[in-house]
């Protein structure tokens, strides 16, 4: 998943500021944190590409929010 991301913000010129992972509170699961900085203009774009994320293998649930910069 976070190859993925790492693609993501590549390929749509997203600048990713910064990626992490842990340990989530539902034991055997991993929470991955990624802020990713965009125009605005590409919020459908981004909006796109969580659902995307949302359906991939071993993904238990997806959260995005805009915030300013």
């Amino acid at each position: 998943m976070r190859q993925l991301l790492l693609n993501i913000a590549q390929q749509q010129r997203f600048t990713l500021q910064g990626l992490q992972s842990a340990a989530a509170d539902t034991g055997d699961h991993l929470e991955i944190c990624a802020q990713l900085i965009s125009h605005k203009q590409h919020q459908k774009t981004l909006a796109q590409i969580m659902a995307q994320m949302g359906v991939q293998q071993n993904v238990t649930s997806v959260h995005w929010r805009v915030g300013e910069a």
